[in-house]
């Protein structure tokens, strides 16, 4: 009933089952391109026509760390266990205890930020917005403001959202553009961690992997080794 009101609830669009898939069987890693120190990267290994999803039917399970889990992570300083959460996930907030975290269940974990705006594949809400013209729909880490954040983190309640929340975590993306054979997927990393002070700090750690000045987290995790 709630799916069916007017206008329908923009998290009631989340799956379009019709929409071309290409499979993660279509995809490599190899060291990315983008600069020295940006680690792994995945690349296409066929022509992927605009707006087709991104190994979508191969994303239906994730690694999931809740709210209970952290706090056994925290408690016992598992920092591997962590550093791979932190380095590969994406964090959501909670209610009342610790942060939780998502972590792709394939390779396509190893795609990199697109710098300044140059992601190839976007979150399939975002693409909407964006393609019906709402103004900074796709923010990056040189225009994002702590407005953006504000609005992105918002708390309102959506029914839909509240009962599907582990499947909206691993929202499949899609093709902003097309994209050639041998090119490297880029996402957008701009909202993967959570809370204010924290995420300004990611930002700022995105604009100096942008300007050459530093490396990103799990590379520097590697160097250390």
């Amino acid at each position: 009933m709630f799916c069916r009101t007017v206008p329908t609830p923009e998290n009631c669009n989340v799956k379009d089952e019709r929409r071309p898939d290409i499979p993660l069987s279509a995809f490599e890693v190899r060291m990315s391109g983008v600069a020295e120190g940006s680690g792994r990267g995945v690349y296409t290994t066929v022509d992927i026509k605009k707006e087709s999803s991104i190994a979508r039917k191969d994303n239906t399970k994730y690694v999931h760390a809740p709210s209970y889990s952290m706090e056994s992570i925290l408690n016992y300083e598992l920092e591997s266990v962590f550093n791979y959460l932190d380095g590969y996930g994406w964090e959501t907030e909670t209610w009342g205890g610790n942060n939780e975290f998502y972590v792709e269940p394939s390779f396509m974990t190893f795609v990199n930020h697109g710098c300044n705006g140059t992601p190839n594949i976007i979150d399939w809400p975002t693409y909407n917005q964006w393609v019906g013209g709402i103004e900074d729909a796709i923010t990056t880490e040189q225009n994002v403001t702590r407005d953006d954040y504000a609005d992105f983190r918002a708390e309102v309640f959506d029914l839909h959202y509240d009962r599907h929340m582990d499947h909206i975590a691993l929202t499949y993306r899609v093709a902003k553009r097309d994209i050639k054979a041998g090119e490297e997927i880029f996402a957008n990393h701009v909202y993967y961690t959570v809370g204010d002070e924290q995420w300004r700090e990611e930002v700022k750690s995105l604009q100096r992997m942008y300007s050459g000045e530093e490396i990103g987290f799990i590379a520097k995790k590697e160097k250390d080794v």
